[in-house]
């Protein structure tokens, strides 16, 4: 898998292969498994950056971004490529103080095979899901937004797809990002 390509399609399709040197990079499965300091110092810093009116709105951007990269990851290679990286989010490390393509690395080189289904399975149901769960330990967050956000992330994905096939001659990469989707 061409990860530079993948990365060309925006920053979001960003994916590193190694730690950024003196990050505070954590693998996801530690947040979900109940460790909410780094998520509540995102929250934060978002809310502070944004002079945002309540935490709760700095709640959902936070989430929002997240959420496209996690898409964007998983649909952009599969629309490029026929296949995914696994995201286990034992494998899948976040920097909650970095922004994209840096808060994200990946220790492992596992591919899987690029289908909807996979796509779900890894994204929705291994990460999106405990996530959200996540972000309502943190504070008062309706799960309807946060499924919302989830679904913006992933139509957002799927439009920079068709942004880059466009752009790239590539009308094959738009099909399947949408199929895919």
């Amino acid at each position: 898998m061409d990860l530079v390509l993948l990365a060309s399609v925006g920053g979001f399709f960003a994916l590193r292969t190694s730690p950024v040197p003196g990050g505070g990079h954590r693998p996801l499965e530690e947040l979900y498994a109940g460790e909410d300091g780094p998520l509540a110092a995102r929250v934060d810093k978002v809310a502070a950056r944004l002079a945002a009116p309540e935490r709760r709105v700095a709640a959902s951007i936070a989430h929002l971004g997240l959420a496209a990269r996690l898409w964007s990851l998983a649909l952009g290679p599969a629309a490029l490529f026929g296949r995914i990286p696994a995201l286990t989010p034992d494998a899948l490390h976040w920097d909650p103080s970095a922004t994209s393509p840096d808060d994200l690395w990946l220790a492992g080189t596992a591919e899987l095979p690029g289908t909807a289904t996979r796509i779900r399975e890894e994204v929705q149901y291994g990460h999106l899901d405990p996530l959200s769960e996540a972000f309502r330990r943190d504070g008062n967050i309706s799960p309807q937004l946060l499924r919302g956000n989830a679904g913006s992330a992933l139509a957002g994905a799927v439009r920079e797809l068709v942004a880059y096939a466009r752009a790239h001659d590539r009308p094959d990469v738009a099909a399947r990002a949408r199929a895919l989707a």
